[in-house]
């Protein structure tokens, strides 16, 4: 890895590269899917892949690559050099851009990354164990394991080993017409929480069986941790200056200004955090940003590029071409479990889970999504019947504004519409439309 990224960076040098950055990561991975309470496929694989962005004369270029033949590792990549910059003069300078960071950092040490006993596990038994505890009618899901290896190297004297294991998996539980969705993601294996996250998907499906047709109306709802990853993820993307520039951020224009009543943190230095490295692909250190302190927009994700555009600091956030976030953190919660946020509803619903977040104005923040799996009536505190057909059709900034109380126990996970990972907790949500959906 150290070699080929090495041999690279010199190779652009040479042709006149001005900023580089390489990243070389070999990784093993693990994917195994099941269906219908039996594993369908398990997949082994093994790659070498190399990430590449440099500048010349201001014109940008990012691509990756892979490995296919070690034996002709050079070769490779005196090609992808020459073809690369030929490429390059075909691009416009870019007048936004403001170089890299320069290197000689010191970094923090990030606890629980690297779990040596994911090397050895039997994955087969992990999802085993899955299926078994949600003993339900029909379970599908995957596990997916990766140990990951790399370097990141740039041409302005940034070379920093990376070392890192990743554990996920995902069930959905079926029961006659019921079903129930969730996941759990982790670093460390005695974190992953493969039995709890079972026993919450088949509890749901076991709940959800006869649904009714939904009502469209103003309802109270109570968000669980599935609905509120893909909130964050939301807010974190209208958090970007590439989004904000862009026109597709509804956060244009609202820095230090009041947004929500909570607190949203994006920590790279997370202990256990499922996108925690000690520094960014800039090789930046990565810190835990406040990105809404009491309810206020503080500031915007940042790399070098756009925080001197933006005439502050990097935030430890690169994403080279954008920046990205690392882990997600919602607080200022008040109660203690999701039973008690659907105590305090006198008409509402209780949302397990979403798919389909899809907006009509992405600068107004005007969405819709559909609840999927598990969505329950709750009539004076307490859980009623499933019901089905019906579509959230609202306006972020409004969530924002009207959530009023947040579980105090968090969930770490990610999922298909949230692929930053983050520690979540079930929100409340007052005054949101619902509308029916079309058939």
């Amino acid at each position: 890895m150290r070699e080929a990224a090495e041999y690279l960076l010199k190779k652009l040098k040479e042709k006149g590269a001005d900023d580089v950055v390489i990243r070389s990561v070999k990784s093993e991975g693990v994917n195994i899917k099941f269906a219908n309470n039996k594993v369908v496929k398990n997949g082994l694989e093994m790659m070498h892949g190399i990430g590449v962005f440099f500048t010349k004369d201001k014109k940008i270029l990012a691509t990756n690559f892979q490995d296919k033949d070690p034996k002709n590792l050079k070769k490779q990549i005196d090609n992808f050099v020459n073809s690369s910059m030929k490429f390059s003069s075909f691009l416009q300078p870019s007048k936004d851009y403001n170089g890299i960071a320069n290197g000689n950092f010191k970094y923090k040490d990030v606890l629980e990354t690297y779990d040596k006993k994911v090397e050895s596990i039997d994955e087969v038994d992990y999802v085993q164990k899955g299926i078994n505890t949600a003993n339900s009618e029909k379970t599908n899901g995957i596990f997916e394991k990766n140990i990951e290896e790399g370097v990141l190297l740039t041409s302005n004297n940034v070379d920093k080993d990376l070392k890192g294991t990743y554990l996920y998996f995902s069930i959905r539980a079926f029961n006659k017409d019921g079903s129930g969705h969730s996941n759990t993601c982790s670093r460390m294996l005695s974190k992953l929480e493969i039995e709890k996250s079972s026993e919450e998907a088949a509890k749901i499906a076991k709940l959800s069986i006869s649904p009714k047709e939904g009502d469209s109306g103003k309802y109270d709802i109570v968000f669980g941790t599935m609905p509120t990853i893909v909130f964050a993820n939301q807010i974190a993307e209208s958090c970007s200056p590439f989004s904000v520039e862009a026109g597709i951020s509804f956060f244009a224009d609202k820095i230090n200004k009041k947004v929500t009543n909570i607190d949203f943190i994006d920590d790279g230095l997370k202990e256990n955090g499922y996108n925690s490295t000690p520094c960014d692909d800039e090789g930046v250190p990565t810190q835990r940003t406040s990105l809404i302190k009491d309810g206020i927009l503080k500031t915007y994700l940042h790399n070098s590029s756009t925080a001197k555009k933006y005439n502050t600091n990097s935030t430890g956030n690169a994403g080279l071409v954008e920046p990205h976030a690392s882990n997600l953190i919602i607080e200022k919660g008040k109660c203690s479990e999701v039973n008690d946020l659907i105590k305090e509803v006198k008409k509402g619903l209780y949302v397990t889970n979403i798919w389909y977040t899809r907006y009509q104005n992405y600068l107004t923040g005007d969405f819709s999504t559909i609840p999927r799996d598990g969505c329950f009536v709750i009539k004076n505190g307490e859980l009623k019947n499933s019901v089905k057909n019906i579509r959230i059709s609202d306006n972020m900034l409004n969530i924002l504004s009207n959530i009023v109380a947040i579980s105090k126990e968090k969930k770490q996970l990610k999922s298909w519409e949230a692929h930053d990972p983050g520690f979540v907790p079930e929100i409340l949500v007052k005054n949101v439309n619902v509308s029916k959906a079309k058939i």
